[in-house]
């Protein structure tokens, strides 16, 4: 059987990589919320922190030259903070380990190019996770997750719950402040947007300040006359939502309107796209940045050892040195002998914290 020379000596060129789906998941969501102070940084995965109440009753009245009146005190409370943690690993087997090891810079490139796509990976999936608990957080006041420890949209399936207690008062139509469908075109949208900022401020004293709405909400804004009167007489945001469907900022009084409807995840290995926001959900928070004692949200980090070494010590104290502590996100390699190779662990303490339950309205606007 003859073969042509062009198969013999030909060779087909390589072109750069294609990445088919683009790694990570959208964070529409403000920055503000993923920064971790100093403070909220803790030992361990378990905190406890101090909950006092603000006094908005009045003195009582009394006569003049009369005893005084013995008052009852405000009371102290606390709250038990356990953080989230995540811990995987990743196997580099022999032949990348030998690329590594290669004096042929093709071969150290092949091994180079594989290994940091692996380790960018991992990283990706260490910071979704905490997008989506932190979307989650926004969406439900709670975090779901199933025996197998994978982050959940919603309850469904749910085998452990982080509750943090959002009273149910401020979701679906906040204590009736929602007063009827924003899909109808007679419903008072501006009116209620003031009164929930008026209820706002009787819950907790806290100004919501951002918006964080579904895809729907552009479109009731648009259609509704009363809106529709009041963005004619404001021609900037008009112009804004005639040319970007989105809600402009300002608008009814909110200094931020932020879409957070692109917000989605993978829920298992099957690639299921999760869909985390509601189309006609809108969640109103204050600014992260509040006076002393009045910080309504921190993401906590907590800790975890990460060995230096694996040498042997003779003593408990030198085993001891042999560590060091992380805040946060970490990740560690151990050399394997059966088979050559070594091992990648990484993981995350960290928990979105929403230390207030009462300063966010989940509002359903359109039922």
């Amino acid at each position: 059987m003859s073969v042509a020379l062009q198969d013999i000596i030909g060779f087909l060129p390589l072109t750069e990589a294609l990445r088919t789906v683009a790694s990570g998941v959208p964070n529409p969501f403000p920055a503000d919320l993923f920064n971790v102070a100093p403070k909220n940084r803790i030992i361990g995965d378990r905190a406890k922190y101090i909950r006092i109440g603000g006094e908005r009753r009045t003195s009582s009245i009394a006569t003049y030259g009369s005893p005084s009146r013995r008052r009852t005190l405000k009371e102290i409370g606390d709250a038990k903070v356990r953080m989230l943690h995540t811990f995987e690993e990743i196997q580099i087997d022999p032949l990348v380990m030998l690329q590594l090891q290669s004096f042929e810079k093709y071969q150290q490139d092949q091994g180079m190019e594989w290994l940091q796509y692996q380790l960018d990976e991992a990283a990706k999936r260490t910071v979704n996770t905490r997008i989506i608990s932190t979307a989650s957080t926004l969406r439900h006041g709670a975090i779901y997750y199933d025996a197998t420890g994978q982050l959940l949209p919603n309850s469904s399936g749910a085998a452990r719950t982080i509750d943090f207690n959002v009273p149910a008062t401020h979701k679906d139509q906040c204590n009736g402040n929602i007063s009827a469908s924003w899909a109808l075109d007679t419903t008072d949208i501006l009116g209620d947007l003031r009164n929930l900022r008026q209820y706002a401020k009787q819950e907790t004293g806290l100004e919501f300040d951002t918006a964080l709405y579904g895809i729907n909400l552009p479109r009731y804004i648009q259609q509704n006359p009363t809106t529709q009167s009041y963005l004619s007489r404001n021609s900037g945001m008009n112009d804004y939502i005639l040319q970007s469907g989105e809600i402009p900022t300002g608008f009814g009084g909110v200094k931020n309107w932020i879409p957070v409807y692109t917000s989605f995840f993978e829920s298992d290995d099957a690639g299921t796209v999760s869909e985390i926001w509601d189309d006609d959900l809108m969640v109103l928070i204050p600014s992260i940045s509040q006076p002393d004692k009045m910080t309504w949200w921190g993401m906590f980090e907590g800790s975890f050892p990460v060995p230096k070494t694996i040498d042997i010590q003779r003593d408990p104290m030198g085993a001891q040195n042999a560590y060091e502590t992380m805040f946060g996100m970490f990740s560690y390699a151990i050399p394997g002998h059966n088979p050559p190779g070594y091992t990648i662990h990484y993981g995350d303490v960290w928990l979105p914290g929403l230390r207030n339950e009462k300063a966010i309205f989940m509002a359903d606007v359109a039922f």
